[in-house]
């Protein structure tokens, strides 16, 4: 598509363009204007990571960037994770619960009335928070009161979603240093956050990585325990099996097989040993694992709110009584004692929990070293009774032995990598990745809110909108099919163009008026143009040099009428005499707009003559071949075919003149017969310059194409607006068959700044 048109188009759209455009600017300035202040609070950190460098194979080292951008990526998506942003979020809510009056957000009249604040003392949140914060645990969705406690935490904007929108964490380009900013209505809030973003981090990812990689280590001793008795049971086969090959002499072969028993059992004593000092200890392990775990199962005590308010109402009796009562005050110091118990019980219970972790990892050791011990006393068993009878067996061959050092080798060689895989666990163990992370910028509260930038975002809106409102513009111009302009038609239809009218506005300007009266021609404006387009088609009609010219189009609407009406008028204008002729029976718009009283289904009806024109007629018919004159009923003769008057098809415009039709579902074949229209149109060339005949469209109907033989040339209409079908394609195919007959096309309705495109 011309980029010429386009740019029309926007220029014709410029109004609408600039009203969206100044209406998103505006819009977006008020927003601003509505907007709260934010301070914005920033905190830096060192990571420490570009320290770590690989070697290369020549010998230098450089820093790994691509598992350096991984690295930053997990630390930032980390910092970002709900199990931080939470231990952040309760912090918050404590530091507003426990210090009302340096609370960080002071609810307002409106959310203060918030249903959820209603439903869950401050007490009960407090509680719950804390524990939370010290088992470092998220609150649950499952739980009521836990659920009650996210929605007040929701009212305050101190959720997961809510800290988040206004939180960025951003690695400072090329460098190894990390940016945590936040923007809160208050500064202090803002400080807040980012200082203890950063410790929340650390502590959480310590533990991650240190539960992580101490699991890691003990799964690998495991495995090295059970890989090492292997070895131990494969070198001692290799060794009977080498003395056994060795032991030629039977006193000798005797011998050594007896001291080979005795070092057997003492092995065998040694590893039974083993296996039950190992069985007593899992066992025990085991039985600590039981209690410890039904320990943190027992949540034991009984609600801290009625604990205080035993503990009080027994302070008010003492002081009543105003003596000292024993009673009261064993009650009362039992009362503290338990509510001591209680205020430790989150401590003791993460104790439980590492001692709990630490004797799992000892039984599951001791259980390995079990089944290690266990596996060796059945080896042992088995080489001691090979041992006891290598009197009767012969040595084994060398065969043997050799499958046996091959096996050694293989697994000596697994040892090898087991132990390997253990030190580098020990390793990660001992070296925490958060060692090097150091806070080099402390976050401060800001004195000046962050500038709104009030005018550049408003520039922005208005660009934005202007850009996005003109590309919807030219999206629907670049989907629109329709033939728009000459151009484009050219390239859709090929049709040899005769002629392009403009779009006008009929109401205000009657095509009758607009083309016989005379226009001011020092205004350039549509009606001109329009009018000199109509003389341009005229000019090429009358190049011709035909008389009878059929209006025809491929789809309906296309302005066929207007087209006729607009040739008809114009050819007045020179003076020439015009017959119309409407032979579009579905939609007759020519004998409306005319007002016709005679119409074409009359012309050649049956109705008998009357007398006196009966003679006149025949003498008429005898000497002009059967042929009666339509001239001698203009000119008004005596000569009346059939029925119809002289002055029926006459106009208030001198030479112009309108055979109608009464419409219908019908084609001009069924109305009138072949020949009776060749008559009438033969004889109509005698009297008028030039006969306008406008019938049907050709996709729907068959009219135009009954109407062709008739017709010394056929002009098609093509509106503008319209957007070719295959049936169009298929009607122009037709046109093209008739080659000479084809006059070309006109396109109709065209929009007056795309005349020229």
């Amino acid at each position: 598509m011309d980029v010429l048109y386009l740019l029309r188009v926007l220029l014709r759209k410029k109004w609408i363009i600039l009203s969206l455009t100044i209406l998103a600017a505006a819009g977006t300035f008020l927003l601003m204007l509505k907007k709260k202040d934010l301070f914005e609070s920033v905190a830096q950190y060192s990571t420490g990571f570009t320290a770590e460098k690989v070697k290369l194979t020549d010998g230098s080292s450089a820093v790994d960037i691509y598992t350096l951008d991984i690295k930053f990526n997990n630390v930032i998506e980390t910092m970002k994770s709900p199990r931080v942003s939470g231990m952040l979020s309760y912090k918050l809510m404590l530091h507003d619960l426990e210090n009302p009056k340096q609370a960080f957000t002071k609810l307002g009249e409106k959310a203060s009335k918030n249903e959820a604040l209603r439903g869950i003392s401050k007490d009960t949140i407090i509680n719950v928070l804390r524990n939370k914060v010290q088992s470092s645990e998220l609150l649950s969705p499952s739980n009521v009161t836990e659920q009650k406690i996210i929605k007040y935490l929701e009212v305050y904007g101190y959720d997961y979603n809510s800290l988040n929108k206004l939180l960025v964490i951003r690695r400072v380009d090329r460098t190894d240093y990390l940016d945590i900013i936040f923007q809160s209505e208050n500064p202090y809030l803002s400080a807040y956050v980012v200082n203890n973003l950063g410790a929340e981090f650390l502590n959480y990812y310590k533990n991650l990585n240190s539960q992580r990689n101490t699991e890691s280590a003990e799964n690998i001793q495991q495995v090295l325990a059970i890989q090492q008795r292997k070895v131990d049971s494969l070198t001692n086969e290799l060794k009977i099996a080498r003395i056994s090959q060795g032991a030629l002499d039977p006193v000798e072969q005797t011998k050594n097989a007896m001291e080979t028993v005795k070092e057997l059992q003492i092995a065998l004593s040694t590893a039974q040993s083993d296996y039950n000092l190992q069985s007593r200890l899992y066992e025990s392990y085991t039985e600590r694992a039981n209690v410890i775990t039904g320990l943190l199962g027992n949540t034991g005590g009984q609600d801290p709110l009625s604990l205080f308010k035993k503990r009080d109402d027994l302070r008010e009796q003492i002081a009543k009584s105003g003596t000292e009562d024993a009673e009261l005050t064993k009650q009362l110091n039992a009362i503290e004692a338990q509510i001591r118990s209680q205020s430790g019980s989150t401590t003791s219970r993460t104790r439980l929990r590492d001692e709990l972790t630490d004797v799992s990892a000892k039984a599951g050791e001791a259980k390995a070293r079990m089944n290690a011990s266990s596996a060796t006393i059945t080896q042992l068993n088995r080489l001691i009774s090979s041992s006891k009878s290598l009197g009767d067996v012969s040595p084994k061959t060398q065969v043997e032995i050799d499958a046996i050092d091959r096996q050694l080798e293989i697994e000596n060689n697994a040892l090898k990598n087991i132990r390997e895989k253990l030190n580098q666990a020990e390793g990660l163990i001992r070296d925490d990745p958060t060692a090097n992370f150091r806070q080099t910028l402390v976050g401060e509260p800001d004195i000046k809110p962050v500038p709104k930038k009030k005018i550049l975002t408003t520039g922005l809106a208005g660009i934005s909108a202007f850009v996005i409102i003109s590309l919807i513009f030219i999206m629907i111009e670049v989907f629109d099919n329709s033939i728009k302009t000459p151009s484009q038609f050219s390239k859709v239809i090929k049709l040899d163009l005769k002629g392009v009218l403009n779009k006008i506005d009929l109401k205000r300007n009657p095509v009758n008026e607009l083309i016989l009266n005379e226009a001011d021609e020092s205004r350039n404006d549509e009606n001109i143009l329009f009018k000199n387009n109509v003389r341009k088609l005229r000019h090429e009609i009358d190049k011709t040099g035909k008389q009878v010219f059929l209006i025809t189009s491929t789809q309906e609407n296309t302005g066929k009428t207007l087209v006729t009406q607009s040739l008809a008028f114009s050819f007045l204008l020179s003076n020439k005499k015009v017959l119309l002729i409407d032979l579009n029976f579905q939609n007759n718009m020519i004998t409306k707009i005319f007002n016709c009283d005679h119409f074409v289904e009359d012309i050649f009806s049956e109705a008998p003559l009357e007398p006196e024109y009966q003679k006149t007629m025949m003498a008429a018919s005898a000497g002009y071949d059967d042929q009666y004159l339509l001239e001698d009923v203009v000119l008004k003769t005596e000569i009346i075919p059939y029925n119809f008057e002289p002055k029926s098809i006459s106009t208030s415009y001198d030479n112009l003149f309108v055979i109608g039709c009464r419409g219908g579902n019908h084609s001009p074949s069924e109305v009138i017969s072949i020949r009776s229209i060749n008559k009438l149109v033969n004889a109509a060339k005698r009297t008028f310059d030039y006969i306008l005949i406008e019938s049907s469209s050709l996709n729907n109907r068959s009219d135009s194409y009954e109407l062709f033989q008739f017709a010394e040339r056929v002009v098609t209409v093509f509106s503008a607006s319209m957007t070719p079908t295959q049936s169009d394609f298929k009607s122009i195919e037709s046109l093209k068959s008739l080659e000479e007959k084809n006059f070309g096309a006109v396109i109709n309705q065209v929009e007056f700044d795309n005349i020229n495109l």
